[in-house]
């Protein structure tokens, strides 16, 4: 019952740039401070069908994963969108 603002880091701005991520149904792992009302987001997980997918973005050519959508920070190629089944987060 709370609107939580999201800190702008690569996680956070992720959700900014990347309109799928807004459709998706998701659970965030969040870190909260005290006496802010910021969150910052730790981990993204695609809730379908029951099940949990960890999302973030894959360079195919680096082999490494990003937080945010745009070109690979060390080939510059195209980054995608990946989902990797996911044990549930912990509490």
């Amino acid at each position: 019952g709370e609107v939580l603002p999201l800190v702008e880091n690569l996680r956070g701005r992720a959700f900014r740039k990347d309109k799928r991520l807004r459709a998706m149904d998701v659970e965030l792992l969040v870190r909260r401070y005290q006496r802010h009302p910021y969150v910052q987001i730790l981990r993204v997980y695609e809730i379908k069908e029951g099940k949990h997918y960890e999302v973030d973005y894959w360079c195919d050519v680096c082999a490494i994963v990003m937080f945010e959508t745009g070109p690979c920070s060390c080939c510059q190629d195209d980054n995608r969108l990946r989902k990797r089944l996911a044990d549930p987060p912990n509490p």
